[in-house]
């Protein structure tokens, strides 16, 4: 980007004219996300933050962080992976989670989203890495954490949407470790929850008092610290179609939710309160097609094709147009479990391998 763009840390790209007006950010450095969070907060508008393939770290140890006012309640967006096609410096966008990386340095924890007090705002996060997040107890949630609230007078509920990033080790000390979601309409779809660090919840805690609870699916979750990788505290939750594998403790903890389905997933153990409905859940040790953080199962893997699509006309909960290595999500008769899909047509090892090498 030219220097003369870069004379305000925010790159306003568009203006979009719907029923609600947003902003759309484009960034580069890690100053420039952090006076977009900054602005974002206060605006009084839909913001939209795209951040450009790069590595943000973390400035003199402090954290990035989206602390919105009271009376904000607007949605925000939060995207990886753009680059410049012609004149737009963020006309473009890369399906690949491992180029845009949020650096937490080991020091703090990466990136807080507090959207406001009455918790009415979606919140979206795509195709980000989040990596190197640190907290010492009693903070928590060393990767990401988006803390929703609540008013009694306002009691809608926002969504927040967490889908095909990679949580990569990331340290929660004593709790929390890659990802931790309190309050709306969490669904966490299609990520990689890789080698991240605490006591309990290693990989993942997912709390929320909403009615329909929690949605996890189509996510891998190996090799994850000495407790439990997911942790629930909800009224539902709705957990199908993860790969869990060689993590610490027990893959998932449901004794704190009231009411909890676990369909077709790949697991060692389970942590249950008595009240769970299991379907065609598998345990089996993955096998992997091999290279550089590809977790894609081969194709003779008993993961293929083993998971559940939504059904109903209108379901809480969906599958991604494309898996964690940008392949179609959905070939054969059924999704495969995890978060990455098998796309070779053939069986006999030549046809050619995903967009992010073999």
């Amino acid at each position: 980007m030219h220097r003369h763009a870069r004379a305000s840390f925010v790159l306003l790209l568009a203006t979009l004219t719907s029923v609600t007006r947003a902003e759309i950010y484009c960034v580069e450095t890690a100053a420039e996300f952090s006076g977009a969070l900054v602005v974002a907060g206060g605006n009084h508008e839909h913001d939209e933050i795209r951040l450009r393939k790069s590595t943000y770290a973390m400035a003199n140890g402090v954290y990035f962080d989206y602390n919105a006012s009271a009376s904000e309640n607007f949605d925000l967006e939060l995207s990886g992976g753009w680059y410049q096609r012609g004149t737009a410096p963020c006309g473009a966008q890369s399906d690949n989670p491992w180029e845009t990386v949020l650096d937490g340095e080991h020091t703090e924890r990466v990136l807080m989203l507090d959207p406001g007090s009455a918790a009415q705002a979606n919140i979206s996060v795509r195709l980000l890495t989040f990596m190197n997040g640190h907290v010492e107890f009693p903070e928590d949630g060393g990767g990401l954490v988006v803390q929703m609230w609540y008013a009694v007078e306002n009691p809608t509920i926002g969504t927040v949407t967490i889908e095909r990033n990679v949580f990569a080790l990331n340290d929660g000390d004593r709790i929390r470790g890659g990802l931790y979601v309190n309050g709306g309409f969490p669904k966490v779809t299609n990520n990689l929850f890789l080698l991240n660090e605490a006591d309990n919840a290693a990989a993942a805690m997912l709390a929320t008092w909403y009615l329909f609870g929690v949605i996890f699916t189509n996510n891998t979750v190996i090799a994850n610290g000495s407790g439990d990788a997911l942790k629930v505290y909800a009224d539902r939750a709705f957990v199908a179609n993860n790969n869990f594998w060689d993590n610490g403790g027990d893959d998932v903890d449901m004794t704190d939710a009231d009411e909890a389905f676990l369909y077709n997933n790949n697991y060692q153990s389970f942590e249950l309160g008595g009240s769970e409905v299991l379907e065609d859940n598998i345990s089996v040790e993955p096998e992997y097609e091999g290279g550089l953080f590809n977790y894609t199962p081969v194709r003779g893997s008993p993961l293929v094709d083993a998971g559940r699509e939504p059904q109903g006309a209108a379901p809480l909960w969906h599958l991604t147009q494309l898996d964690l290595n940008a392949s179609p999500r959905l070939v054969g008769p059924h999704v495969d479990i995890g978060a990455y899909e098998n796309e070779r047509i053939f069986v006999d090892g030549f046809d050619p391998c995903g967009p992010f090498g073999c």
